[in-house]
Parts: structure tokens; sequence; C-alpha cells
């Protein structure tokens, strides 16, 4: 179940970044 909740939030930290980067 936490790897399950880490590898969600690894997602959306990815998701995250992915914005930022096309917005710079």
């Amino acid at each position: 179940m936490v790897f399950s909740c880490r590898y969600q939030f690894n997602i959306s930290f990815s998701l995250f970044q992915a914005k930022l980067f096309h917005y710079m």
C-alpha cells in the first residue's frame, strides 16, 4: 500500500515537473 502511494506521488510529481518545465 505504501509502495502504491509512493508510486502515485511520483507520477503526480513528475507531471508537476513537466508542467513547470513547460511554463519555463
